[in-house]
């Protein structure tokens, strides 16, 4: 099993390094000459989080259909996840890392107000002097699951495309890329020089919004 998944991410490298290279004639595509985070002779501290699963307070009342789903969603600490979010902020303040990976899951389940209110604790770590580059995971574009919480009662709420996760998200990564895949949200950063670091996006998702009863 072990050699199947190495053997499946080296085909998927393969083929992003390809469409890459293939997207040459793309002047948006083309490399940029991006300024490293640190000198070659520098360190360079990278700290990574995953599966954040952030749900905006907008999205939910507190009510028993938010107590259900927490009871349900084994792993994921919704209910403290803005102050789980402050905590980063002022550790990352106080460590001052050069650079902060987040490899997917961002939201809890693709709700388009999650990522906006995401993007706001982003924003305060890249102020505090540490850069942000994020990559979408299979819960954050296009998921029919994208609810808000009212009562008892779940609604459908809007979902993240992947034109908008660019768009919000495009000072946390998509501002670093010196490549970037014409089909999908991959894309490839240098934070020190000879350093590259290929943020993939393995996901399989719909380009308009998705349903479920």
């Amino acid at each position: 099993m072990k050699k199947v998944a190495i053997l499946f991410v080296l085909i998927l490298s393969g083929g992003f390094i390809y469409r890459l290279s293939s997207a040459g004639n793309n002047e948006e595509l083309q490399n940029k000459e991006i300024s490293p985070l640190v000198e070659a002779n520098e360190d360079l501290t990278i700290w990574m989080v995953t599966d954040i699963h952030y749900i905006a307070p907008e999205l939910h009342d507190n009510g028993a259909a938010f107590a259900e789903m927490k009871q349900t969603a084994v792993g994921k600490d919704i209910a403290r996840i803005d102050s789980i979010m402050q905590a980063l902020v002022w550790e990352a303040a106080k460590e001052k890392p050069e650079l902060l990976i987040v490899s997917g899951d961002l939201t809890f389940n693709g709700e388009y107000e999650s990522m906006v209110g995401l993007a706001k604790y982003f924003k305060q770590i890249e102020d505090n002097g540490t850069q942000v580059s994020v990559i979408p995971g299979n819960h954050d574009i296009h998921s029919s699951w994208a609810r808000r919480f009212v009562g008892s009662e779940m609604e459908k709420t809007k979902q993240i495309s992947p034109t908008a996760f660019r768009e919000t998200f495009a000072d946390f990564g998509y501002d670093l890329a010196t490549h970037q895949d014409p089909d999908s949200l991959s894309y490839v950063i240098e934070p020190k020089p000879n350093y590259p670091i290929m943020m993939m996006d393995t996901n399989i998702y719909s380009d308009t919004e998705t349903s479920k009863s």
